[in-house]
């Protein structure tokens, strides 16, 4: 059974490495599909929220349209919501977090990940088309604290999955192992032992086709030759023994 273990330590070392870095690549990316499910709901919240805003700033000036969306700031616990303006005379309540990712007027929306007092933040700016009002977008603040949790989830359902592995990748390399190398190798050596011992009967009969096989072949056949040696060496001393006698009596 030594050597089923060292295969078995082998195999499970093997696999635990091969696990552990699956792992690590499927935290890494269920980390960035987070970042990439937030951006796409900050996408889809800012064009709701831009498409009304560009209705009512037409329809109902521009004091309806900043009251969206400071109404629908209000019905989202989540996300922070803004109106802010790049203009030169813009306040500073209405200045954007970060200037240089505000987009060109009729450009696309931007999203990056910003660093707030060490807690990562997604930070989208969607662009508000208006006919005669500045250049405006709608900021969504987001944080991604929550990430860790799901970081962390994620952890906990590799480890949970390598160790269920590992326990039954080692189970099967301990069990295949006990049949086809420790039982076959333990015939041999005992085979090796009565040979030892000077007794050359009983073949070993082993089914499978491998190199254990063939050492026990190997064996059978050396202990055939050895047996027929025996016996002509027995034969050629009964003979001389035989013709002694006859000299003895003539």
């Amino acid at each position: 059974m030594k050597l089923t273990r060292k295969l078995s330590l082998a195999v499970g070392l093997s696999i635990c490495i091969v696990l552990a870095v699956h792992a690590w690549t499927r935290v890494v990316s269920d980390s960035a599909s987070y970042r990439a499910d937030v951006a796409r709901d900050h996408l889809i919240v800012g064009r709701s929220i831009a498409s009304v805003v560009e209705m009512l700033w037409e329809s109902d000036g521009m004091m309806s349209a900043l009251e969206a969306v400071e109404q629908q700031n209000a019905r989202t616990n989540d996300i922070s919501i803004r109106w802010v303006e790049l203009g030169g005379d813009a306040t500073p309540e209405d200045a954007p977090r970060v200037r240089a990712q505000m987009p060109a007027r009729g450009g696309e929306a931007t999203s990056r990940v910003v660093d707030d007092a060490g807690t990562p933040h997604m930070l989208t700016y969607y662009p508000v088309d208006v006919d005669h009002g500045p250049r405006a977008a709608i900021e969504l603040y987001e944080s991604l604290s929550g990430e860790r949790e799901f970081q962390a989830r994620s952890l906990r359902r590799a480890a949970l999955t390598t160790g269920v592995l590992m326990l039954v990748c080692l189970g099967l390399t301990i069990g295949f192992g006990a049949i086809f190398v420790a039982r076959p190798l333990r015939l041999v050596v005992a085979k090796a032992e009565r040979v030892g011992r000077g007794d050359l009967a009983g073949p070993i009969e082993l089914s499978q086709d491998d190199e254990i096989r063939d050492l026990a072949r190997a064996i059978n056949e050396m202990c055939e030759h050895l047996a027929d040696s025996r016996m002509r060496e027995h034969e050629a001393v009964s003979y001389t023994h035989l013709r002694a006698h006859e000299t003895v009596l003539d």
